[in-house]
């Protein structure tokens, strides 16, 4: 009987030093998000990655260096043609 006194005493001062402790990880995981909380957040995260589809997809139709260049070289073209053609 004595020993599981003893026993029960050591348990007591150790479930006594284990509180603060559990106390502070209760504090932290008040902070955690939850499974719903992390939902919300795909569901803005693949709104955003559609409207960035939408801009690579708008990006993509815009002119390159290359044809900017070749318009450019096309309107002097013209303009030289038309130049010589009128004297």
């Amino acid at each position: 009987m004595d020993d599981l006194e003893r026993r029960v005493g050591r348990l007591e001062t150790i479930l006594d030093q284990m509180v603060p402790t559990l106390a502070r990880i209760d504090e932290r995981l008040k902070a955690v998000a939850t499974k719903d909380d992390l939902a919300g957040v795909r569901q803005e995260i693949s709104k955003v990655g559609e409207r960035v589809a939408k801009v690579e997809g708008a990006v993509d139709k815009l002119p390159t260096t290359l044809h900017l260049l070749g318009f450019i070289v096309s309107v002097l073209a013209l303009a030289g043609v038309a130049k010589f053609l009128h004297l």
